[in-house]
């Protein structure tokens, strides 16, 4: 994965405030792993946030609403950072190779080094999960479809398995009464929010204990030949009432 020298720029919808993440030139899926609650991770394709706060009226917005812009900097960074120079998806502008320019203005290196530091210290703009449950009362509303609604849920749902299994830091946190309670709120939600029977549907039967529940989904999306290996594995773990969320296993292909 490449990180572009050049930020990606945000206004917050509310104050109008800037707030600038990183951006990635190119990246692969080597090391990619999947969880049983569709969590995907990419250790070398990170991707921006959809979910962004601002940092001076903490307002939570939409990354889609909030004008994203890259910003084209001027001088050199002297640090790269280049962690694999495989080439993958172009999810941004090319890191071009800068010109040792004769003079370099000052006031500008130093204005764009400012903004480096900031999508730095800001990497993609991920929300922890306090904010996720603080992000509720600014993002649902501004979803407008089942789809939209069902992402903001999953974003919450995979952050606290996260921190509950430290499946990504390695560390397992210790969670708070009240983010269980939103998570079994939200997983309640995504066994509805769509209407038809799907995966995650299941799964999240499962994780709330809903053992049988989530045994009669699974025969429904194997008998439609829906998802057959990721809810075979999901089915699995229902009929011995395991609610915990686990990494899926996928036969290699030819």
């Amino acid at each position: 994965m490449i990180i572009s020298d050049n930020p990606l720029r945000l206004t917050c919808p509310r104050c109008g405030r800037y707030k600038h993440i990183r951006t990635i030139t190119s990246g692969n899926t080597i090391g990619a792993r999947c969880w049983s609650d569709g969590r995907w991770y990419y250790p070398m394709l990170e991707q921006p946030s959809p979910y962004q706060k601002c940092p001076k009226c903490r307002h939570y917005f939409l990354l889609a609403e909030s004008n994203p812009t890259i910003v084209k900097l001027k001088s050199p960074d002297p640090i790269r950072f280049a962690f694999d120079e495989s080439i993958g998806q172009l999810l941004a502008d090319p890191i071009e190779d800068f010109p040792d320019p004769p003079t370099v203005d000052l006031e500008v290196k130093a204005r764009e080094d400012k903004l480096r530091k900031e999508a730095s210290r800001n990497g993609f703009g991920e929300l922890v999960l306090y904010e996720l449950a603080e992000a509720d009362k600014d993002i649902l509303p501004r979803c407008t479809t089942p789809e939209q609604m069902e992402e903001f849920y999953l974003a919450y749902v995979h952050e606290y398995n996260d921190d509950r299994t430290g499946r990504v830091a390695f560390m397992p946190s210790i969670i708070m009464d009240e983010y269980r309670l939103l998570f079994e709120e939200y997983a309640k939600d995504l066994t509805v929010v769509r209407g038809e029977p799907r995966t995650i549907n299941a799964e999240m039967c499962r994780e709330l204990g809903e053992f049988d529940h989530a045994i009669e989904l699974c025969h429904q999306l194997l008998d439609a030949g829906t998802d057959v290996e990721s809810v075979r594995q999901i089915l699995a773990h229902a009929e011995v009432h395991d609610p915990d969320v686990f990494e899926l296993q996928f036969e290699e292909k030819d």
